[in-house]
């Protein structure tokens, strides 16, 4: 799993590593510490972050995402979802989020299922014989059933 996580990382030139301690108290827990390409040190060198709430929203949203696929790795789910996973990301961490996504999931996950709700559009997805793509229509404000979307191209694109 170690070697996924940074192989995911690794698509935006970052890395970073996967390890249990245990705390004071004894108990297990996880720790991730991340190199991000663009945060150097004078000495050229790769600024080691172990509080991912100090790097930004699209940088910790990519960390997740290579967090994820890296479970998925030796996790046997059919089915895995992907709810708003871009919400926080600049748009080069976006494509780069969806284009990790897409191929992982083409060329080693063939046999699994993935959802991905995304409010924004996608970035340069096209629909092919692994990725499907459903669309809702926006939802129509100030009407009597506002919080209703009605399905406008189910599958059919």
């Amino acid at each position: 799993m170690r070697e996924k996580f940074n192989m995911f990382l690794g698509v935006r030139g970052h890395s970073g590593q996967l390890f249990f301690k245990k705390d004071e108290q004894e108990v297990l827990g996880l720790h991730i510490t991340t190199r991000i390409g663009a945060h150097m040190k004078e000495d050229g060198q790769r600024y080691e972050t172990k509080d991912l709430r100090s790097l930004s929203g699209g940088e910790r949203s990519f960390t997740t995402l290579a967090f994820l696929l890296a479970l998925a790795e030796v996790t046997h789910n059919p089915i895995r979802v992907f709810d708003e996973i871009d919400v926080f990301q600049d748009a080069a961490n976006r494509r780069a989020s969806f284009k990790t996504l897409v191929k992982h999931c083409s060329e080693y996950l063939s046999d699994k299922q993935f959802i991905v709700i995304t409010p924004q559009a996608l970035p340069d997805i096209e629909p092919s014989e692994s990725v499907r793509i459903a669309e809702l229509e926006p939802p129509q404000r100030r009407m009597p059933h506002a919080n209703q979307t009605v399905v406008n191209k189910y599958f059919n694109r």
